[in-house]
C-alpha cells in the first residue's frame, strides 16, 4: 500500500459500521476486498448507479454491502459456492443492509453453472471469485453486461506473480497462467475497453462498448 493509500484510507470512515465484519474476516482467515479496492468500487458504484449488480463471489457479503450503500437502489445478485459463507452473508446481509434486504438475490453454487441460468442484464458485475475461473466466466460475463457497463475484476494481479514481481509457487501456476489468459482477452475483447490498476492485487476495470456477438 502506498503512503497515499494508507493517509486516503485513515481519513476515510465511511465503511465504519462494517468494520466488525472485515476485523472477523481478518481473524478468520477469509479473503475479502482490501481497502483500497473497496473505496474505488465503492466510487464507481456511485459513479455508475447501476439498476442490477451481480456479483460472483459473496464471502460474507462484504463487498456486497459496500456496493448497495453506494447506490442503495441497486438490486444485487450475488453467487457462493461455499454453503457457510452462503449462510453467513444471508445473516450479514439481514444485519447490515439495513432497508435493502429485499433487493439481495444470493445464488449458492458453482458460478460456472449459475452464470448460464441467468436472464437479465447487469450494469455492473463484480468479479471476486476463483481466479482459475475468470477465463471461462468471461463470454458469460460479458453477455450478461449491458452496453456502457462497467466489469471491475478484482485479484487480477495476483500478489504480484501474474507481472513475475515475484517467483510463482508450484501450485500457483495454474491460477496465474488462466489469469494472464485473463488479462489478455479482456485486453483484445472488441466488446470492451479497458484498463489495468495496480493497486493491491491487481484491478481491471473494462466498460462494455456495444452489443452483438461475444468472442
Amino acid at each position: 500500500m502506498t503512503n497515499a493509500e494508507e493517509y486516503l484510507n485513515s481519513v476515510n470512515k465511511r465503511a465504519e459500521e462494517l468494520r466488525p465484519l472485515r476485523l472477523f474476516a481478518a481473524e478468520n482467515y477469509i479473503p475479502i476486498i482490501k481497502q483500497s479496492t473497496e473505496k474505488l468500487l465503492f466510487a464507481v458504484t456511485a459513479m455508475t448507479k447501476p439498476k442490477k449488480i451481480l456479483e460472483i463471489g459473496t464471502a460474507i457479503g462484504y463487498s456486497g454491502l459496500i456496493m448497495l450503500r453506494a447506490h442503495k437502489d441497486a438490486e444485487l445478485v450475488t453467487i457462493e459456492k461455499e454453503e457457510d459463507f452462503y449462510e453467513m452473508a444471508y445473516d450479514n446481509f439481514e444485519k447490515f443492509a439495513g432497508g435493502g434486504v429485499r433487493s439481495i438475490i444470493q445464488k449458492m453454487g458453482d458460478a460456472i453453472e449459475i452464470l448460464p441460468t441467468l436472464k437479465d442484464k447487469f450494469d455492473l458485475i463484480f468479479l471476486d471469485g476463483p481466479k482459475a475461473q475468470y477465463i471461462k466466466f468471461l463470454p458469460y460475463l460479458v453477455d450478461l453486461l449491458t452496453v456502457g457497463g462497467v466489469l471491475f475484476a478484482d485479484d487480477v494481479l495476483f500478489m504480484g506473480m501474474v507481472q513475475g514481481k515475484i517467483e510463482t509457487p508450484v501450485k500457483k501456476r495454474s491460477i496465474v497462467k488462466n489469469l494472464q489468459r485473463f488479462n489478455e482477452a479482456v485486453a483484445q475483447h472488441p466488446q470492451l475497453e479497458s484498463v489495468m490498476l495496480d493497486i493491491e492485487d491487481g484491478i481491471s476495470l473494462s466498460v462494455k462498448m456495444f452489443g452483438g456477438e461475444n468472442v
